[in-house]
């Protein structure tokens, strides 16, 4: 019996000690902080054929990350008929992407074309709305013209 009333003390001490040095350790001054680092990304260009120079509609042009290549694509987009595409997403603060340039109508668009893929480097100017801190990298934007050639 006096062991128990013992322990029950001490069970009570414990508490009140492990909760005052929970609440002692708590900076109130301190911004909280949740999320991850991303950005905002655009990918713009013209996709033509590199003999003639025409414009090539319903090409696909796939992005992905070099950094995080078990992600998959981040996008998917066709050029439209003046083989205009553009990419817009938000993904963690990368700086190396990949575009899968890949023609799948085969001689609808005036020629089979070879597909291919394209490095796309993030650089200090690319960035139109670069962040001055928190979580959020800013904006940028990058054109990425590609010339396709025929099979």
């Amino acid at each position: 019996m006096i062991i128990r009333k013992g322990l029950k003390l001490l069970d009570k001490l414990l508490i009140f000690i492990l909760a005052f040095m929970g609440l002692g350790s708590c900076d109130v001054n301190e911004p909280a902080e949740y999320g991850t680092p991303n950005a905002d990304y655009q990918f713009n260009g013209t996709i033509t054929d590199s003999v003639l120079g025409s414009p090539l509609k319903n090409i696909r042009v796939i992005s992905r990350s070099k950094e995080n290549p078990l992600y998959g694509a981040i996008d998917t987009v066709y050029t439209g008929a003046d083989g205009t595409y553009k990419i817009e997403f938000n993904d963690f603060a990368y700086t190396e992407f990949t575009l899968k340039i890949e023609d799948i109508d085969g001689v609808n668009n005036g020629g089979e074309f070879e597909a291919q893929e394209k490095s796309v480097t993030i650089t200090s100017t690319d960035w139109v709305n670069k962040s001055q801190g928190d979580w959020y990298e800013g904006k940028a934007v990058k054109i990425v013209d590609i010339k396709m050639k025929p099979k």
